[in-house]
């Protein structure tokens, strides 16, 4: 190596001295040229090096000689002269490889149009119908899908509304089928429903989730709950359940109740609803549904009792026409037509028949020439009675 150095040092020597001769002897205009491409047509005599540019398709693939990296493409570097081998490298392509001969002062240029290395990606979910996101880019197809697609590593994304996403990262090599099965997790929320006052069942649909108060997890959407308590009205409400979020849901159950509005002619009659006294007509009750006896009285008029069937949220009018409450009484005489009188109200001639209202009356029948004829009688309500007096003539005048 040393022997070498000298020797390349013992050629500079010769070629500085033979530099300073000509500069001596030769016009100064002449050596400002000539000297420079004498001096380094010498040098090209001991240069043994040549090119190599590299090109690809698509650009910024990796350059390796005899496997030694040396940079991207576009890429041009100073070699020696000799063979080497060449490889294009660019990942989700096939590798460029060939091998190249470098001369003295000349380029070699190698331009590699690199080819994909496919492989087959096939995605399905359960449900199916879901969105795919490989590398963040969104698919044109829902699930299932299958797709020819360049070796390499990916990550894959499966989203469906109210499910959780599903993410995982594949590697599809050349000429091989990569499955992703994306087993997608409904989404849940928390619902907590109290009611007012509580112990009311929930149903969905026809089916029962619980008794108020409750704290459940369901999935997430909508939901119509329907809350039912006895003796209070049915409550129906909508909820829409967010995932991992608590909704808290309170309701005010309303009792079940119809009412009776009772008017009656003539008015102020009592009003009693199973046996308790409610009032005097016209009158509103409110009532929880259920059959009630009612009885309507009046002084001097026939009671009433029926059964009267309250409905939830219904008024139910009752309007009743009080028949007063009468005895009968007949009056017959002997001899007929005597003229008839009661507490002092003259109501016509023998034979007579009458209603009246239940209560002690005084009866006078009276004809000429007959006594007249005085009776107190007592009416009862719904009860009969028959007079029938003889009557008794008058004493004639024996003066005349």
């Amino acid at each position: 190596m040393m022997k070498q150095l000298l020797s390349f040092a013992s050629i500079i020597f010769v070629i500085i001295c033979i530099g300073a001769i000509i500069a001596h002897f030769v016009p100064a205009s002449y050596v400002n040229t000539s000297l420079w491409e004498f001096v380094k047509s010498l040098f090209d005599v001991f240069n043994n090096e040549g090119s190599l540019e590299v090109e690809s398709t698509p650009v910024g693939a990796a350059v390796y000689i005899d496997n030694h990296f040396i940079g991207q493409t576009p890429l041009k570097k100073e070699m020696e002269d000799g063979a080497y081998n060449v490889k294009v490298v660019l990942s989700g392509y096939q590798t460029f490889a060939r091998r190249i001969t470098i001369e003295k002062n000349q380029a070699a240029v190698v331009r590699a149009t690199l080819s994909k290395d496919y492989g087959t990606l096939h995605i399905t979910s359960s449900p199916t119908n879901a969105v795919i996101y490989i590398d963040g880019k969104r698919q044109g197809q829902l699930t299932p899908l299958e797709l020819k697609i360049a070796q390499g590593k990916y990550f894959v994304r499966v989203e469906k509304d109210a499910y959780y996403f599903y993410e995982e990262e594949v590697i599809v090599e050349q000429g091989k089928t990569r499955t992703v099965e994306a087993d997608l997790v409904r989404q849940v929320g928390r619902i907590v429903l109290e009611s007012n006052p509580p112990g009311a069942k929930a149903y969905i649909g026809n089916d029962l989730i619980g008794t108020t108060p409750l704290t459940q997890d369901k999935p997430v959407g909508k939901y119509v709950i329907t809350l039912k308590k006895k003796e209070f009205r049915d409550k129906v409400i909508e909820v829409n359940i967010a995932p991992d979020e608590t909704l808290e849901v309170q309701v005010d159950l309303a009792e079940r109740v119809g009412a009776l509005k009772i008017t009656t002619n003539p008015p102020g009659a009592e009003v009693h609803i199973n046996d308790a006294y409610q009032g005097e007509s016209p009158l509103r009750i409110e009532k929880k549904p259920d059959v009630y006896r009612i009885t309507i009285a009046k002084k001097n008029y026939r009671e009433i009792s029926e059964e009267i069937v309250i409905e939830d949220n219904i008024t139910k009018n009752i309007h009743r026409d009080l028949d007063p409450a009468v005895g009968e009484f007949r009056i017959d005489s002997d001899p007929p037509h005597a003229m008839v009188w009661v507490d002092s109200e003259n109501i016509g001639f023998t034979p007579i028949t009458m209603n009246k209202l239940p209560g002690i009356y005084t009866v006078r029948i009276t004809k000429p020439g007959y006594k007249n004829y005085v009776d107190e009688i007592t009416i009862k309500e719904g009860a009969f009675i028959q007079l029938k007096p003889v009557l008794e003539k008058e004493e004639q005048s024996s003066n005349r």
